[in-house]
């Protein structure tokens, strides 16, 4: 071989491989060019439905988009595009494919026709079964849906059609039903998982009765945590948007009769934090000192959440060294950037600069080697020095 070949080879595998770690090839071209594409070659067109401000959108393209199993796969298999649902063509897209969430993952023929769609972020293997079943004509969503409507109603179907529907993020109520009105005994193992998983969160709904009503039956099958967590977050979105802490009582002494006291105390500081239930400075510090005491949890979000509500909404130096207290448990808990950076905004608006800083140098470092954004810590890190200047 000529050095002059042995150079061509060399530049095309370095071409090679250079492609293979891009990851998935998107074009950058107009819907319409897309379309024309997908019926030239005969392909269907993957779209990555996103916003600029959705984090498992990012996350999946940094993470799952750049592997080169799904790279390989989906640049062989589809015209790949990226749109974002709020610039250019993406309202229009948006309302036409009915994308209610991000990101939405769509298969598409050169006819504009949905094939098959994934709802929300998922990881390399799921990613690539989803490709796999779209590509795939007996198992595609597009081909579900006409067998269903020719009559099909076998268990073994309608069990996948339900799946299928459920990972589209696509109405799946009269299909669950199909399925259950051929099934004999609800109880068996399956049927239970069955009908938690697709009961959904609403308290009048007749599958969620039924899992409060064999409650016993469904922990045996799932787990105690698993089935009054389900219902904990049910018995909270029953409620309307202006309950108070009194509805929100009465709400967990009916459906947990034996363990109401924790769930309310937490669910009553989860709304206190988000603004759904109003409360005093130093009520919300009694009841998470209360909940704090009698039932410990390993939740660092909680802590943090509660440190940084009373951060905004208090100046008073009693109540913010309660924040700070909450701060120091979420990081006992588990130190990360966002915890650490509360802490130093406490301590800042505090006075004590030197705490600040030293928490504010801890969130940067564990920003910065987790991939966080900390613009906002380093904004505080330039307060403490003018402050310190003075």
């Amino acid at each position: 071989m000529t050095s002059k070949s042995l150079i061509v080879l060399l530049l095309t595998l370095f071409s090679f491989q250079s492609w293979s770690q891009e990851g998935i090839q998107f074009e950058d071209v107009s819907w319409d060019a897309a379309l024309t594409m997908a019926k030239e070659q005969d392909k269907l067109i993957f779209v990555d439905a996103y916003t600029t401000w959705c984090g498992p959108c990012k996350w999946m393209s940094k993470e799952v988009f750049t592997d080169s199993q799904v790279a390989s796969f989906y640049n062989a298999s589809f015209i790949n595009i990226k749109m974002d649902m709020e610039k250019g063509d993406g309202p229009i897209f948006s309302d036409k494919y009915k994308i209610m969430a991000y990101p939405t993952l769509l298969f598409i023929n050169g006819n504009g026709d949905r094939v098959h769609v994934g709802l929300g972020a998922r990881g390399v293997d799921k990613f690539l079964i989803l490709g796999q079943r779209a590509n795939d004509p007996n198992t595609q969503l597009y081909a579900l849906q006409q067998r269903y409507a020719s009559g099909d109603k076998s268990p073994d179907f309608l069990k996948t059609y339900v799946t299928t529907l459920d990972d589209g993020g696509l109405e799946k109520g009269q299909v669950v039903n199909d399925y259950l009105e051929t099934q004999s005994n609800w109880k068996t193992k399956d049927n239970i998982t069955f009908i938690y998983k697709h009961s959904g969160y609403e308290v009048s709904n007749y599958l969620f009765k039924y899992m409060m009503d064999e409650r016993p039956s469904f922990i045996k099958a799932l787990g105690k945590s698993k089935v009054d967590d389900k219902m904990d977050q049910a018995v909270s979105m029953s409620l309307p948007p202006d309950a108070d802490a009194a509805q929100l009582r009465a709400a967990y002494q009916e459906y947990f009769p034996k363990s109401w006291e924790s769930r309310y105390l937490l669910a009553l500081l989860r709304n206190i934090t988000s603004g759904g239930i109003l409360a005093s400075h130093e009520e919300t510090v009694r009841i998470g000192n209360q909940y704090m005491a009698d039932y410990p949890q390993k939740d660092w979000t909680l802590w943090n959440g509660l440190a940084w509500h009373l951060f905004e909404v208090s100046d008073k130096k009693e109540i913010l060294m309660e924040a700070a207290s909450w701060a120091l448990k979420s990081i006992d808990i588990e130190s990360n950037a966002y915890n650490n950076d509360t802490a130093a905004w406490i301590y800042y608006k505090m006075g004590d600069l030197y705490k600040a800083t030293a928490f504010a140098d801890l969130a940067i470092t564990k920003g910065e080697q987790d991939g966080d954004d900390v613009s906002s810590t380093r904004d505080l890190v330039s307060r403490i020095k003018a402050a310190s200047a003075k």
